[in-house]
């Protein structure tokens, strides 16, 4: 009896062991799950929309110097529509600071524009008027004048006119009352409005693209901190996959010597009594005489008895616990819903069929709208009602055969089997509408309504993989929230 005692304390253990490592798995897979969820939503998000806010700054600085510099009315023009564009991203939005500084950079750059479409208009008028007075012929100190005004229009050098206009200021009287004088200092004075008006550009300009480095250096700084902080977080994620790693191999280890303790312990306490006592039982039936059973081979058989009920019993909770284990490996916790790994898992075997028998399917990406500020504003108790409110409602609108799978904390997605992509439409527009009708009682800040954002594709033969179509879904989902949310939208290969 110790000896049994001891088996069934063994496979007691054992359970246990099996069981505890069922549960480090999951919590090992929610934590990796959570630290990924995290790294992507905060860090390189954060990094990619910082990348393109500086990649802006750099085409704005660029159009700036074109229209700053160029000489071609049509160059600056195109240079004037890029910063224009470049100007009223919606990236500037996320910096209402940044946005200011921005705008006020466009302002300068008009203003710089229309100076150097003056001081081109000018030119082009002196340069035009100056053609009379060039084929006259003048005594020596008009040509001098003279000569100097065409050194400025042919060499664009107007900060020379000061210089002009100074020694034509100094002139006697006599020389200043005569026609050809004025005329050229008409001229001239026109010359001096575009060197003034140069000037300005040129020193709003200068002004301007240091404002434009200084921006660049404070978003490049935030910049190298986010990259650093996503390191860290996939530095984190890679470390608690050796650790569940690590723990795993501990653990199959340990069991693996227990199954084989028990197995030993099976054949000494089960396999040879049975085998003992049916020798005994082939003697008595060849009239063997002198035949005796031991009473240790009796209160075996009652052993054997206890010892296979407590086996099926063993047997029966292990089954119990893999089907458990299953479950959690493939279901998301709070809603009930398939998780992100088993979802692939299905939609890529999905697609293959799609590919070998040619049928259709479709998919849908669906978004709550404003899920943060709901956990924000009414607490994560309630969002978390949200969720689960919102996989039941729609869980209720699809077919057995149909995939829901949440694959993130506010992101789900659909697999309709033997569905077309006007047919995958309508059924998001049955979603959009059920969703609509929603409604949670927050106690204090009264009814919570929520909507949906919705995007679709179809499964396409030419797929290599099922990211390929949520890509597409993805893309009609980002168009549906920046056209304002609450809407279904098909992917349209442009």
């Amino acid at each position: 009896m110790k000896s049994l005692h001891a088996f069934f304390i063994i496979t007691f253990i054992t359970v246990i062991l099996f069981t505890y490592l069922a549960y480090e798995l999951i919590v090992s897979q929610n934590k990796i799950s959570t630290l990924s969820s995290k790294a992507k939503d905060e860090s390189f998000l954060d990094i990619a929309s910082k990348i393109r806010f500086v990649v802006n700054m750099n085409r704005l600085k660029t159009a700036g110097d074109i229209i700053y510099s160029s000489s071609d009315t049509k160059e600056r023009l195109k240079a004037r529509v890029t910063a224009q564009v470049i100007a009223f991203d919606p990236i500037f939005d996320e910096n209402p600071k940044l946005k200011s500084e921005v705008n006020e950079i466009w302002k300068d750059i008009k203003n710089i524009y229309f100076l150097k479409n003056q001081v081109d208009i000018i030119l082009t008028n002196v340069s035009t008027s100056f053609e009379v007075i060039q084929n006259l012929t003048l005594d020596s100190q008009f040509s001098v004048i003279r000569d100097s005004i065409k050194l400025i229009i042919d060499k664009k050098h107007l900060s020379n006119i000061n210089l002009v206009i100074l020694s034509m200021d100094n002139m006697n009287s006599e020389i200043k009352s005569s026609p050809i004088f004025k005329q050229m200092y008409h001229l001239a004075g026109l010359l001096l409005n575009a060197h003034i008006m140069e000037t300005e550009a040129n020193l709003l300009w200068k002004l301007k693209s240091e404002i434009i480095d200084s921006i660049q250096q404070t978003v490049n700084t935030t910049t190298l901190h986010a990259t650093e902080s996503g390191i860290e977080q996939v530095l984190g994620i890679s470390q608690s996959a050796d650790n569940s790693k690590h723990k795993i191999v501990v653990f199959v280890l340990i069991i693996g010597l227990l199954f084989t303790i028990l197995g030993i312990l099976l054949y000494i306490f089960v396999f040879a009594p049975i085998v003992r006592i049916t020798n005994a039982l082939h003697n008595i039936e060849n009239g063997e005489e002198n035949i005796s059973i031991k009473k240790e081979l009796l209160k075996e058989i009652d052993e054997i008895g206890k010892a296979t009920t407590l086996v099926k019993n063993t047997l029966n909770n292990i089954q119990q616990q893999q089907i458990l284990l299953e479950t959690l490996a493939t279901t998301d916790q709070l809603t009930g819903l398939y998780n992100r790994r088993y979802f692939f898992d299905i939609a890529n075997k999905e697609l293959s069929r799609v590919k070998r028998h040619h049928t259709l399917c479709s998919l849908l990406m669906l978004d709550i709208d404003h899920f943060k500020s709901i956990n924000d504003t009414y607490g994560h108790n309630v969002g978390d009602k949200a969720l689960k409110l919102f996989s039941h409602t729609i869980s209720s609108l699809l077919r057995d055969n149909d995939v829901f799978a949440r694959i993130g904390g506010e992101e789900f997605v659909i697999l309709l089997l033997e569905t077309n992509q006007q047919q995958a439409f309508k059924k998001g527009l049955d979603i959009i509408k059920s969703i609509e009708k929603l409604s949670i009682n927050t106690n204090e800040n009264g009814l919570l309504k929520f909507t949906v954002s919705i995007g679709v594709s179809a499964l396409n033969i030419s797929d290599t993989e099922i990211q390929c179509a949520i890509s597409r879904a993805d893309s009609a989902l980002y168009r549906a929230k920046t056209q304002g949310r609450n809407q279904v939208v098909e992917y349209i290969n442009s």
